[in-house]
């Protein structure tokens, strides 16, 4: 049996014969990274442990956050799978402490969880199907992917300067979020 793991844009295979991994030094350091999506955490500024990339630019902070998707598979066969929203501490980064930045931030990281939950509803209703196959998962997978980037970049763009669009986007992904409540974060 083999599993994968996707990271955004990044593939790592891993397969083993033993039912279980052994934790590296490197896998330890990823999961005290990361912070797993929940509506009872929210995102604070000691969170953002990262360092400014690029000195020139005009960002007073930057939320790097992904869509994990792991799964298990046998002759091209899906029989397994999670979906993580998830936020990198050492690549999420500021240079202010406003509130209302931070509650833009939080918002980008909700849109990640809200694509993770539309790709949770998507896998579920494969599985129901009894549609396994990989390449399926995938498709699923790259359609949302390529959503989620796209409202990422709409969010900042329309929001940039606009106290009032920013309230209407939290109130908007918050009832996106609310219609996909039976696929939040598990």
């Amino acid at each position: 049996m083999k599993q994968m793991t996707f990271y955004f844009l990044l593939l790592f295979i891993c397969s083993s014969n033993i039912p279980f991994e052994l934790p590296t030094a490197t896998t330890i350091a990823d999961e005290r990274d990361k912070i797993i999506w929940s509506s009872n955490r929210k995102l604070i500024w000691n969170d953002f442990q990262g360092r400014r990339r690029d000195a020139n630019s005009n960002k007073v902070a930057e939320t790097s956050s992904n869509i994990k998707i792991s799964y298990q598979y046998s002759k091209n066969r899906i029989s397994n799978y999670t979906v993580e929203a998830a936020f990198s501490k050492q690549n999420s980064w500021t240079k202010t402490d406003k509130k209302a930045v931070l509650a833009h931030e939080q918002l980008h990281f909700d849109i990640t969880e809200l694509y993770a939950r539309k790709i949770r509803k998507a896998f579920d209703i494969l599985a129901a199907r009894n549609d396994n196959s990989v390449q399926n998962y995938n498709k699923v997978y790259d359609e949302n992917t390529r959503a989620w980037k796209k409202m990422q970049i709409d969010y900042d763009n329309q929001v940039y300067g606009n106290t009032e669009s920013q309230e209407q986007w939290i109130r908007e992904i918050e009832q996106e979020l609310n219609k996909l409540e039976n696929y939040k974060s598990r």
